[in-house]
């Protein structure tokens, strides 16, 4: 009979090379799955005003001032895509300018309320 390590014992179990497992396997568990990073929603209607355009949208000889415009390389990486990676594509984008926009929304407010509480403290100070 063969001595090799790993070989079957008389038992019928296997043993390993350390030869300290005897009878059932042990059960290893897998370390813990990570979880996914969830995108937060955002629920639009809880907003009191109105969603405000920039200054840019009403002035009207903007856009004909500076027609947009797409780089030539640009251009090229678009046109050699396939339907489905300009789809993958143009989500990704969208979502980025969305959160961009977010962004602004929330540091137009900030200045907004910190221009509030300056002229706030200006009054509190006058009346000292």
């Amino acid at each position: 009979q063969s001595m090799l390590a790993g070989s079957s014992s008389p038992g019928g179990v296997s043993s390993s090379q350390g030869g300290s497992n005897v009878g059932s396997p042990v059960g290893v568990q897998p370390p813990p799955k990570r979880q996914r990073e969830e995108d937060p929603v955002i629920d639009v209607e809880q907003f009191e005003k109105p969603f405000l355009l920039p200054r840019v949208f009403s002035d009207k000889g903007f856009m004909e001032k500076y027609p947009p415009m797409v780089a030539a390389v640009e251009r090229s990486l678009i046109l050699d895509m396939g339907p489905a990676a300009r789809q993958d594509q143009l989500v990704q984008d969208t979502a980025a300018v969305i959160r961009l926009l977010e962004t602004a929304l929330v540091l137009n407010d900030e200045q907004g309320s910190s221009t509030r509480e300056l002229g706030k403290l200006r009054e509190k100070n006058e009346k000292l």
